[in-house]
């Protein structure tokens, strides 16, 4: 699903896109694709099968397994509408997940810096599905959707600055009304991840465990 069809789904929910950020793998992931792809072309040169069917084939069925975790990394996108957000992939037979902002927990909303020292500052070493970042990040947001039980999201906005992101957030939710959370977004400053658990509960407003979340 394209972002154009995915903001398009959620209109009359979400209203018109905003702002789009993209968490897409950099140049070194690229690169370090072709290289194994190369290794692999250069194993059949240094053992050739008779067959040259029996050559290709394996070739091209791997290249296309690369090609296709590559199209499926570079999906993960945060979408900032009029009234709300737009969380998640836009892969193939993916689709991003909307968090309205009347759902979003006011004073959770933070920009944040050295997202890949996530696992090490919370203790997460499991994938789940609201922790949309991968180690080539260099920004994110954090924040808390309001449901039945809290739930936290912390996503990977690529090499934006994540003040711009969560400015944007907060010009977003004033405009459709919700004063509050713009108020506290806006107010929010930049988080450094340190790595260290006993900070995770300062850093990231919200994360599970921290006083008043469960």
């Amino acid at each position: 699903m394209s972002v154009r069809r995915a903001v398009e789904r959620h209109r009359a929910g979400l209203g018109a896109s905003v702002a789009v950020y993209r968490s897409r793998p950099g140049a070194g992931t690229y690169l370090a694709a072709l290289v194994l792809w190369l290794l692999m072309v250069a194993g059949v040169l240094i053992n050739p099968d008779p067959e040259l069917v029996h050559n290709v084939v394996p070739l091209v069925v791997w290249g296309s397994i690369l090609a296709g975790i590559l199209a499926m990394l570079g999906g993960e996108v945060l979408i900032v509408c009029e009234r709300g957000l737009l969380v998640g992939s836009t892969a193939p037979l993916l689709r991003p997940r909307p968090v309205p902002y009347d759902r979003i927990v006011p004073g959770t909303v933070v920009p944040v810096l050295r997202p890949w020292r996530l696992t090490a500052t919370t203790g997460l070493f499991w994938p789940r599905p609201t922790t949309r970042t991968a180690w080539w990040n260099r920004s994110a947001v954090s924040f808390v959707q309001a449901m039945p039980w809290p739930l936290w999201w912390f996503v990977g906005t690529g090499r934006a600055d994540p003040g711009q992101v969560s400015a944007e957030i907060a010009a977003a939710a004033r405009r459709a009304g919700f004063t509050d959370l713009a108020e506290a977004t806006v107010a929010a400053p930049r988080r450094t991840l340190t790595g260290r658990r006993e900070d995770a509960a300062l850093l990231l407003p919200g994360f599970p465990g921290a006083p008043g979340t469960g």
